[in-house]
Order: C-alpha cells, then sequence, then structure tokens
C-alpha cells in the first residue's frame, strides 16, 4: 500500500517532532536538508539571501555590541532551520491539492492518540502524555492533555490550523447536522482537555471578529444564522448549566483569576512579557535587542529582579511571547519589521478575499501578543497559511458563485 509521503511528515510533525530527543531538538530539525532540497526542487532559489537581508544587520550589531557565542550560533542555527521548514511548508501548500483528506486524517488519527491517552491517564505513566501541574494557588495536580508534545498550550497551537478549516467549511458549505456533531467531537474533545486557556480565548476571540467584520454578508445566510443561534443557546445552557453544578470548576476558577489579577499565567505572556523583554533588550540596545540566545543569559538576572526572586528561585529564563521575545532578541526595529511585514503581507496577499486565511490571520495576530516564541514552528505554519493563496475554494467570490448557482432554478419554457 502506497503511503502519502506528506501525510507522513505530517504525522511526524504532529505528533512525534520532539518524541525521545533531547530538550531543544526536533525530527524537523534534523530533516532541514530534506526540506532545502524540496525548495529547490519546486523552484526556491537564493533563499538564504533574502533571509540574510533581514538578518544581516542584526548580526554585525550583536557580534560587535558582544554575545555569548555558543548561544547565538545555536540559536542561529535553529533559527535557519525553521527558515527553511516555513518556506518548504508554503511550497507545499500552494501545489497540495488534499488539505481537507490531509487535515481528516489527521483529525482522526489525533482523536485515537487522545482515547489512548485517556487511557493512559489511569495508569502510572500518565504524565507521558499528559502534563500535570499547579493550575492556580487553589487548582493544584490539574491534568492537561500534551500528547507527546513538550506543553499543552504546543499540542493545541497545533490544531488550529485544524479546527478553523473545520469551523469555515461547516460555516460555508452544507453538512448535514451529524458530520457537524462528529466534527464538532472531533475537534472540541482534545482542545478542551488541553486545557489551553490561551488558545481557547483567543480562537473564542477570532470567530467574534471574524462575524463582526463580515456580520452584514453573513446574517443573510439562514444555515450561519441558525447555527450561530444554536451555538450560543447551547453555550450559555452549558456554562449556567456548570454554574450549578460544579461552580467551583477550574474553568471558573481559572478565569475569576484573570480578571481579579491573580492570573500569573495570563499576566506573565502579556504586560510582564513586554516590560522583561523592553529591560532585556535595554542591557544592550534598544533598537537591535540582545541578540539570539541571549534572553536566557541576561534574562536570568533581569527576571530575578523583577519578580523579587531570592536565591536560586527561579522559574523561567525566556520570555513567554513571540512579540516580546522579538523585542529582546531584535529590539525595538525587529519588533517594527515584525509587524510591518504582517500587515505589509495582508494586504498583499489579499488575505481578506479569503475567509480561511482571515480567520487564521487574526488568531495568529492576537495570539503572538499573547504567547508562542520566536522559532515557532507551529506559529509559522498559521503565517505561511494565511500568507500563501491557498484553499481558493474559500475565496469570497468562489463561495458567493457557488451560492448564486445553487439558488439558480431551472426555466420552465
Amino acid at each position: 500500500m502506497k503511503v502519502d509521503k506528506y501525510l507522513l511528515v505530517a504525522l511526524i510533525y504532529f505528533f512525534f517532532n520532539s518524541f525521545a530527543l533531547p530538550e531543544g531538538f526536533t525530527y524537523t530539525f534534523f530533516m532541514t536538508p530534506l526540506f532545502y532540497w524540496y525548495i529547490y526542487k519546486n523552484g526556491g532559489r537564493q533563499i538564504e539571501l533574502k533571509f540574510l537581508v533581514f538578518l544581516l544587520p542584526f548580526l554585525v550589531v550583536h557580534l560587535f555590541q558582544g554575545v555569548v557565542l555558543v548561544y547565538y550560533l545555536k540559536s542561529l542555527v535553529l533559527l535557519v532551520s525553521v527558515y527553511l521548514f516555513g518556506y518548504a511548508v508554503y511550497h507545499f501548500f500552494k501545489k497540495y491539492q488534499r488539505l481537507e483528506w490531509l487535515f481528516s486524517r489527521l483529525l482522526l488519527f489525533n482523536f485515537v492518540f487522545v482515547l489512548i491517552a485517556i487511557g493512559v491517564y489511569f495508569t502510572p505513566a500518565k504524565e507521558s502524555l499528559w502534563t500535570v501541574r499547579h493550575l492556580t494557588r487553589e487548582i493544584q495536580n490539574f491534568p492537561r492533555l500534551e500528547l507527546l508534545t513538550y506543553e499543552p498550550s504546543y499540542y493545541s497551537s497545533l490544531l488550529v490550523p485544524i479546527i478553523l478549516y473545520f469551523i469555515t467549511k461547516m460555516l460555508f458549505k452544507p453538512y448535514p447536522i451529524r458530520v457537524i456533531v462528529s466534527y464538532s467531537v472531533l475537534l472540541l474533545v482534545p482542545l478542551l482537555l488541553s486545557f489551553s486557556l490561551g488558545v481557547i480565548a483567543t480562537l473564542a476571540i477570532t470567530l467574534l471578529l471574524f462575524f463582526i467584520f463580515h456580520f452584514k454578508r453573513l446574517i443573510h445566510k439562514q444555515r450561519i444564522f441558525v447555527g450561530l443561534s444554536t451555538l450560543v443557546v447551547v453555550g450559555v445552557i452549558g456554562l449556567f448549566a456548570l454554574l450549578i453544578a460544579y461552580p467551583d470548576n477550574p474553568l471558573f476558577k481559572r478565569i475569576s483569576n484573570l480578571f481579579t489579577g491573580k492570573d500569573s499565567s495570563g499576566q506573565g505572556r502579556t504586560t510582564d512579557a513586554m516590560m522583561l523583554a523592553y529591560l532585556i533588550a535595554k542591557e544592550k540596545s534598544l533598537w537591535f535587542g540582545a541578540g539570539l540566545g541571549q534572553i536566557k543569559i541576561l534574562g536570568e538576572t533581569v527576571i530575578r529582579e523583577y519578580y523579587h526572586y531570592a536565591g536560586d528561585d527561579i522559574r523561567i529564563t525566556r520570555i513567554p511571547s513571540a512579540v516580546g521575545e522579538t523585542l529582546g532578541t531584535f529590539g525595538l526595529l525587529g519588533l517594527v519589521l515584525r509587524l510591518g511585514i504582517q500587515v505589509y503581507l495582508f494586504f498583499k496577499t489579499r488575505v481578506f478575499r479569503n475567509y480561511y486565511r482571515t480567520l487564521i490571520f487574526i488568531y495568529i495576530f492576537l495570539y503572538q501578543l499573547t504567547g508562542s516564541f520566536l522559532t515557532n514552528m507551529a506559529e509559522y505554519v498559521l503565517w505561511i497559511i494565511a500568507f500563501t493563496p491557498c484553499c481558493i475554494y474559500f475565496d469570497r467570490e468562489a463561495i458567493e458563485l457557488e451560492r448564486s448557482e445553487t439558488q439558480k432554478t431551472p426555466q420552465v419554457s
């Protein structure tokens, strides 16, 4: 039986990328030469020069101002590998015509692994697929699904392009109710078990903003209006039932802590992350940042002083935000370039003309402000989907044309 090579790579990327490897290494990292060959075969030329155009000025400044070279080179090699992986993913999405088939297979594989993980949870080996940590001061030893990834939030981030794909499909394509229910279970159960509130909240805000932006266009579609109304009613009933039956549940406690300022995780990924990044960049150069890999070096002192840790009591040596890490590593200039390129490509690639890509863009633009990290492959995959002319059947014009065709009735002579 012939195995789809893209499915094989996708399975490695989704489920086994860091399995049994030392911290910081992935199988896709070791596949970098393969990705380079794939890019070259598909017409990618001078990709190294494109990368150096942006990176070279920072390299010169960083080396001149002084860095710990071992950490710098290690981070540089990792960044180059992520860049090549992303370029390969770009060519993949441009040419691959069976995306729904691929996503469906990944969704089914994922659910099988989730069922296995649920069984494993009741054994001594549960921490091989679950992370069990203190969620808040009140909620301790709370289990969150991560499968073979390194943390629950990364696992749930991997699912986001699949989740938004099938949400788009269910909104604009005629699916029977039983299919909608089936997909809802396959999508929501793993997401809820990961209990990554950052991902869940960003998805919810993404959908809300999407419907606000496209309100006039969507409100006239009866199926979408009925579906949204049903979703809202079911959600309200579910939350009310949860409030009555289990008022001290972890979800409500976490949300309560967030609004009362007791949620250190939420604050650490937003305001604290930006402040720490600013302080770290300022140690070397506010405009060009501290350099690749240097947050780990400078961050220990800065973070200890910021949080008033005593002695060796330090819990993190990184900035838990992609935007924050960009500021700390590449300074204000790097941050302006990051956000400027995103806005430029949004209009250059006409993201707004495709419903799926619009959802992806809104999600990852918001999420980078509250989580992720500089070499997060899952984040770059989302950016690439947003800026690649893929899934043209979700283009606004294609949806409208299909709608008008289905409304046509045969003329009676």
